[in-house]
């Protein structure tokens, strides 16, 4: 192909636009979809007479038929009508699969019961516990994991291998019944000494074989069991572990009144006389629901747990099956709660009789949680019997027979006491806090303080926050630390705030008794949570004042070294609420608070105070805070290392730029480049920094163009130049290569704007000599991927400015194109990659449009090679000596491909044959040979079966410059 001449036809770049305006609108209105040619519309209305017609037909038909019968017709109709089938009936599918699910039999216990009586918890419908009511399923865990011990347990396991009978002949069933259940007082002696985790393991055991002999029927020895679980509630032998075996024993109580209910339930299943369908109890039933046998089949399990001789097993037995009360008479379950409550007050131990006060609690709460009148009076009870022996000195003597201190024996009724204040807590009326607190006062107990406190709702406890401060100052801090009281008061008063008029004396109250405390862990702990009462409530001053006095206690032998944790969350929760940085920053023991981290929350805190200086601040120009910032950022970005992980870097260096985006001097814009600079020097490892760096230094250059309105004096001048001497620098020193790319061009294309020719060219120079670094693949989020496509947008928009760019006096008009061709022709391209003649043609675009009399676009001041080398025809010869060298790198890489066995490589072919078209006849003189050229590529791209509407719009353009041209 060098035997053609390659000349570029003169461009009408302004009719060209228009053209091609009014032809892309009507090409839009063609490719969209709503869009129908005139034959679409014709063959659409056809359709539907054609289906006009058949529905005519089908109608007679139908008509024709059902004429001999209109109420046939309409039943008829209906059931072939889903939607109106769906909608004669009352309840959709859905509804109508779970209302016969609910009446489906489910096998439970050996019994057929209903699948929503489950849970003996949903008998009754007043049972309604919001999200606020902690259960106690939320609780086991925590106080099997606290109340351990290392000491053996004592265990009874005969009832175990207790085979049962099989009697011959006819007896008295009660009374044999009797003697089984007086068996368990023979079995007394047969105990072993067990671990804690043989002790579980036989806990276990029992819970099976509970539910096995239920699921064989034998009702007896389920009994049997549930009792003798009961008996071990009176051991308090090991005392240390006694929480736990509550815990576990109820269990399997809780398991054994499960089966009775449900039991009961099974037997008062009725059967439709007509249908013979079992019909269950509702959910909500009443007592005159319940057959005859279910109502007998109860009363013998109550005989059966009157029955049993000691005390502490009928109690717990019967408060197992309270639920079942219902299946008796009118549910009166306040006056049967009340009476089993008096009862738990003849249980001798006190620690067993808290447990059972609580087991009847939650009991209670299932079945009527509305009422609480018996909860307060177990409360009470308990705080009198503590009071009791308390003054005549028993409590001391049982703790120490137990090798406890008082403080440790008190802590053993934690969870049953606080499981009854909660209880007592649940939707009380704020006359009972009062009552309670009142008997409070009567016999001070600081774990009952503490259940006060953290049971009730907290807008109470906040009313009354000065008496409770004053509380928690007179208890007994040998029993439970003082610390421990004034967090929970601190905690709701972080939940609910008190009036407006005691804000100010609560925190000069709280705070004058918290700083007393001597061991900075208890301290900082309760000012921790304490913290945001001040930020929601009091003044700035307050919270500086309360960081003064965080200060003075953690910096006393060094105690903020263990305090590290706490003193972040502090800072945490200052940051989070609505106060500026400016605002923090004017607090003098604020910065001294943030001066004692170290180590990895030094890292986390700055990190923090970047974030809130990012979202509070807007644009500033104060050099302290600016400087107090930098140092912030500096401590952020030197903890990025080798195993930093990336996301934590993008973050980081997400902070600083937002940083460095608000740092704004105004007109003092060599300040702002030297702020510029020192960001360089700090923030060395981060690419999005430097990247942001230069666009804001191109930035600079720019403005102070605009400011001058482009007549660049001395001083301005320097500065520009100075600008691009501070872009060209920082580039190189970037990692990720395209982005130096595109930063060269745009710091050149800025420079070239401002008129620095010399420094253009450099940043062009370095742009197309880094396209040598450009390699064939790259991995970008860990996959690996073609360079191909982003070397095409790079060459794309250097060819754009290239157009624009003077030619050097010394080497030439195209001192930059010439590399630029030598550069792409030596790439190391991808195989049956079509970028390499797409790029091509790009400077093929480029010398068409140099070879202009009139440039499509120029830069004001800057004169082009169209007025520099205007009618110069060794300039006109070179541009044809170069488009011909380009073109035959692009027919030989089209050839290439054709040799290539690849299906998926053949059909790129077309489409570039098409482009290459496109290319010729938009800016080229046609002559015979061109002519030729372009019959071949389009025999080629119908070879290679192309795109047709492509096809069909270049055809449409090769016509138009063919008519134009005659």
């Amino acid at each position: 192909m060098t035997s053609v001449a390659w000349i570029p036809k003169q461009r009408e770049y302004e009719r060209e636009s228009l053209e091609s305006a009014i032809e892309a609108q009507i090409q839009d209105e063609a490719d969209h979809p709503l869009y129908r040619s005139e034959q679409e519309i014709a063959q659409e209305e056809e359709r539907k007479l054609q289906l006009k017609k058949q529905t005519s037909v089908a109608q007679i038909i139908s008509s024709s038929s059902s004429s001999s019968s209109s109420s046939s017709s309409s039943l008829s109709s209906a059931s072939h009508d889903p939607l109106g089938a769906a909608a004669d009936d009352e309840l959709d599918p859905l509804s109508a699969a779970l209302a016969e699910e609910s009446r489906t039999p489910v096998m439970y216990g050996g019994s057929y019961v209903s699948s929503s009586s489950s849970s003996s918890s949903s008998n009754n419908p007043k049972v309604r516990l919001d999200d606020s009511f902690v259960p106690w399923s939320a609780k086991k865990p925590e106080i099997l994991a606290k109340y351990k011990t290392s000491d053996r347990v004592t265990i009874t396991v005969a009832f175990l291998d207790d085979a049962e009978r099989k009697p011959n002949a006819p007896v008295d069933k009660v009374k044999e019944r009797l003697e089984e259940l007086n068996e368990i007082d023979d079995q007394e002696k047969q105990k072993i000494v067990v671990s804690q985790a043989e002790y579980l393991q036989q806990i276990e055991t029992m819970h099976t074989d509970l539910l096995q002999a239920w699921n064989n029927d034998l009702r007896v020895k389920s009994l049997k069991i549930a009792i003798q679980g009961s008996k071990l509630l009176c051991d308090v032998s090991v005392i240390k572990f006694y929480p736990s075996k509550f815990v576990l024993i109820t269990e399997i109580l809780d398991t054994f009144g499960r089966l009775v209910f449900d039991r009961l339930r099974g037997r008062s299943v009725r059967y439709d006389n007509v249908s013979s369908v079992p019909i269950f109890l509702p959910e909500n039933f009443r007592p005159a629901d319940v057959t005859q046998i279910a109502r007998e089949t109860c009363r013998n399990w109550f005989f059966k747990i009157a029955s049993i001789r000691e005390l502490i097993p009928r109690i717990f037995i019967e408060i197992a099956l309270l639920p079942c009360y219902k299946f008796i008479g009118e549910s009166d379950f306040e006056s049967i709660i009340i009476r089993i409550s008096q009862t738990l007050r003849g249980i001798g131990d006190p620690l067993v009789a808290a447990y059972a006060r609580a087991y009847l609690a939650r009991k209670g709460m299932e079945v009527t949680p509305e009422f609480n009148r018996y909860l307060v009076e177990m409360l009470f009870d308990h705080m009198q019997t503590m009071k009791a022996l308390k003054n005549d000195k028993k409590l001391s003597n049982l703790a120490g027979q137990n090798g406890m201190s008082l403080s440790e024996y008190y802590d053993l009724f934690s969870p049953a006491i606080e499981w009854i204040m909660q209880c007592v807590a649940y939707q009380a009326p704020i006359k009972l806090f009062e009552t309670i607190l009142n008997k409070y006062k009567e016999d001070p107990n600081p774990y009952v303080l503490d259940y006060i406190i953290s049971s009730f709702p907290p807008n109470f406890v906040a009313q009354h926050a000065l008496v409770l401060c004053t509380l928690i100052s007179d208890s007994d801090s040998t029993i439970l630390s003082v610390a421990r009281l004034y967090k929970s008061l601190a905690l709701n008063l972080v939940l609910s705030n008190p009036p407006k008029e005691d804000r100010e004396s609560i925190f000069q109250t709280f705070l004058g008794s918290v700083t007393q405390f001597q061991k900075p862990d208890e301290y900082i702990n309760t000012i921790e949570i304490f913290t945001e009462y001040p930020l929601k409530n009091c003044k700035r001053e307050n919270i500086d004042f309360m960081l003064g006095d965080i200060v003075s206690h953690v910096t006393v032998d060094f105690a903020y070294e263990s305090c590290q944790l706490q003193l972040q969350s502090v800072i945490q929760k200052i940051l989070s609420y609505n106060y500026t940085f400016a605002e923090l920053f004017v607090m003098k023991n604020f910065m001294t608070i943030v001066d004692l981290f170290r180590g990895e929350t030094q890292i986390q805190v700055n990190k923090a105070l970047l974030e809130n200086f990012v979202r509070s601040e807007s644009e500033t120009k104060d050099t302290v805070l600016i400087n107090y910032i930098f140092e912030v950022g500096k401590i952020v970005h030197d903890s990025i290392n080798a195993l930093s992980f990336l996301d934590e870097i993008r973050q980081i260096a997400r902070l600083v730029t937002e940083f460095i985006r608000k740092v704004n001097y105004d007109r003092d814009f060599e300040k702002q480049l030297a702020f510029y600079g020192d960001c360089r020097r700090a923030f060395n490892n981060l690419d999005m920094v430097k990247k942001i760096l230069v666009v804001n230094t191109i930035r600079l250059a720019a403005q102070t163009h605009k400011i001058v309105k482009g007549n660049l004096q001395r001083r301005s001048a320097s500065f520009v130049r100075a600008c691009v001497a501070f872009c060209f620098i920082t580039i190189p020193s970037m990692d990720d290569l395209f982005s130096r790319l595109y930063l060269y061009q745009l710091a050149g294309q800025v420079a070239l704007f401002c008129g620095c020719i010399p420094q253009a060219e450099a940043l062009f120079k370095s742009s197309i000599a880094l396209l040598q670094e450009v390699p064939s693949m790259q991995e970008v989020d860990g996959h690996i991927s073609s360079t191909d496509d982003p070397l095409f947008d790079v060459v794309a928009s250097l060819s754009s400015q290239l157009i624009v760019v003077p030619g050097n006096p010394q080497h030439g008009p195209f001192y930059l194109i010439r590399p630029l061709i030598q550069v792409l022709q030596e790439h190391s391209w991808e195989s049956g990659s079509i970028v390499r003649s797409k790029v091509m043609l790009k400077v093929v675009q480029l010398l068409c449009a140099q070879y202009q009399k009139a440039y499509v676009y120029h830069v004001p001041g800057i004169e082009a090679n169209d007025v520099l080398y205007a009618a110069d025809p060794d300039f006109t010869n070179e541009i044809s000596e170069m488009l011909s060298e380009l073109f035959d790198s692009i027919m030989q890489n089209i050839s290439d491909l054709k040799s290539i066995n690849d299906a998926s490589i053949k059909r790129k072919i077309g489409p570039l044959c098409l482009d290459v078209i496109d290319v010729i006849v938009t800016n080229f003189e046609i002559t015979p040979e061109l002519r030729d050229i372009v019959k071949k590529l389009r025999n080629e791209a119908v070879v290679q079966s192309s795109d047709p509407n492509h096809m069909a719009r270049i055809d449409r353009h090769v016509s138009r410059v063919a008519e134009a041209s005659r």
